[in-house]
Formats: structure tokens, sequence, C-alpha cells
């Protein structure tokens, strides 16, 4: 959640967990989630964000996690894979930021695979 401190051209804010309230310290949020309902839902045309910590958005990926079916979680082992070959390849280039974001994909995707390597 946004709160606009105090108005102006540029502006000032301070961001607040949805789930928690929790302030993030004058920092944008650790997490943000957004929804989009496409034709076909209940909600169609509706679009939703969500700004949370990484220990409220652990829940969700929990969640996701969970319920993956087997041809998502193939589909995510494959991009691990893909990942991993990106973060090698960067690593011998020493391309230190890349290797921070693949890094950080390999880890997401590791989480939601259960891959614990």
């Amino acid at each position: 959640m946004k709160k606009i401190l105090e108005p102006r051209i540029e502006e000032y804010a301070e961001y607040y967990s949805d789930f928690s309230g929790e302030s993030f310290g004058g920092f944008h949020p650790d997490v943000q989630i957004k929804f989009e309902f496409n034709y076909g839902s209940e909600f169609d045309g509706s679009r939703a964000e969500f700004h949370l910590t990484d220990g409220e958005a652990k829940s969700l990926l929990d969640f996701i996690r969970m319920n993956l079916s087997e041809g998502k979680t193939k589909e995510l082992n494959k991009k691990l894979e893909e990942n991993e070959e990106y973060y090698d390849e960067n690593m011998n280039a020493r391309d230190w930021q890349s290797c921070d974001h693949f890094g950080n994909c390999i880890g997401l995707l590791k989480y939601l695979t259960n891959d614990n390597k």
C-alpha cells in the first residue's frame, strides 16, 4: 500500500506491506505481485496489485509450489537448466551483474521446483 505523505510535483511516498501494514523503511516494496483477470474470469478486466515483504511472498510461493502441475514443473526445470547455463556463461565472462540476476532467478526456480541440489 502506498501512502502519499506530501503531494508534490515529484511524489514523496512511503510504501507499506498490504498484508501486515509494515513499512518498507523509505524503500520500494520487496515484492510486488500483480493479478490480471482475463476474458472468462469472474473478474474479467480487473487488476489487483499488492506490495509484500519477502516472508509474506514466500507463503504465496509455497501455495503455488504445492499446486503446480507436472507439466509446469517440467517447464520450470527446463528454465532452471537454461538459467544455470546463462549463469555459467556470465561467470566466465565476469559479468557480475548478470550473474547476480541469474543467480536470483535460479534460486526462485529451485524453490518452486523443490530442487535442493
